[in-house]
């Protein structure tokens, strides 16, 4: 399903998933296995700002090293910086009785664990909005409070309602010229000359935008299918956490705390917040954290810019805020 398609969809609102993690509550059930979250395509992700040299495998790896006995358990997944294990699956089944019907149809674990990567997405993206705070009791731990972990599911969606005056969804196109590691194109022609070369190729396509010639989703195909486009950013050595962003389609809320990894990206929201619906912000120069010689430096890394797609900030379910983060993390499944 097209994110387009996604969004527009009739009958997902906030409200719904609500009801049923409270009834979840109040049976006192694994509270986090009733919620329903579609496992959507929402297409490339915009490039959140934070510390890009921290890896999240390397995160995942040291949280479990912290667990005794957590090397005796069988990993599933990885989803960004948490891993799915198999018992996870065992006490998806569990809480709702159906434990029989697993052992029968072992198939049946793609649901339970399509459940949890959107779960976990939801978490780390709550995370960031400064609307939880993740540790092993709940959170990338084979032998997790699977009841704490349902509490605090249900504690993010209740604040993301709190917050639904605040969203907007936007679009955009976005070049990447720098990186922590530095690109074969840095090393051989310098910084200055790929954020040139960035922003001409930025500045390319914007206009054909701002007129009306072209969408932006057919902007981001021009770049992303652009060779020297791929030069600058060659695939995986972005952020590694997300995915090169030449399209991308983000759901924004409102918030009064920043977190650290959004400090960067302060201008961009004080934009977005004011566009009104169909919008286009000119084009923005996005800033990251870097070490050189090892002192930490903020400098210029990225060109960026976006249109609201609508800006009617009251529509948008809790189902669609996780569906516009999957793109985000890295997503790897175990066989």
């Amino acid at each position: 399903m097209s994110s387009a398609n996604f969004f527009n969809k009739e009958g997902k609102k906030g409200n719904r998933v609500l009801v049923i993690a409270l009834v979840c509550l109040v049976a006192v059930v694994s509270v986090e296995v009733v919620m329903i979250i579609r496992k959507g395509n929402s297409g490339d992700t915009l490039p959140e700002t934070g510390d890009p040299e921290v890896n999240a495998k390397e995160l995942a790896d040291e949280g479990i090293g912290m667990i005794q006995g957590a090397e005796n358990f069988t990993k599933i997944a990885l989803v960004g910086k948490e891993y799915i294990f198999e018992d996870d699956i065992v006490s998806y089944y569990s809480s709702q009785g159906r434990l029989d019907e697993y052992h029968g149809d072992i198939s049946l674990a793609d649901e339970a664990l399509e459940f949890y990567i959107n779960s976990s997405v939801a978490f780390q993206g709550a995370e960031k909005m400064g609307w939880v705070t993740l540790d092993d009791s709940f959170f990338n731990n084979p032998m997790k409070d699977q009841k704490l972990r349902g509490q605090k599911f249900m504690e993010i969606q209740m604040k993301y309602m709190d917050e639904m005056e605040g969203a907007i969804l936007v679009e955009g196109n976005s070049v990447w010229f720098r990186t922590v590691t530095p690109t074969e194109y840095i090393e051989q022609n310098g910084v200055e000359a790929a954020k040139a070369l960035a922003k001409s190729k930025i500045e390319g396509v914007y206009e054909k935008v701002r007129t009306g010639d072209i969408s932006l989703e057919e902007a981001g195909e021009i770049l992303r299918n652009d060779p020297e486009v791929q030069e600058l950013n060659p695939i995986g050595h972005n952020h590694t956490e997300y995915s090169s962003a030449s399209y991308f389609m983000q759901i924004y809320v409102k918030y009064e705390d920043l977190t650290s990894g959004y400090d960067l990206a302060e201008e961009q929201r004080n934009v977005i917040n004011n566009l009104g619906t169909g919008d286009l912000t000119p084009i923005i120069t996005g800033k990251d954290n870097f070490t050189v010689n090892g002192s930490k430096l903020i400098e210029d890394a990225y060109f960026i810019y976006y249109r609201a797609i609508d800006a009617d900030r009251s529509q948008f379910s809790f189902d669609d805020w996780v569906a516009s983060n999957l793109g985000e993390y890295e997503i790897i499944e175990y066989k």
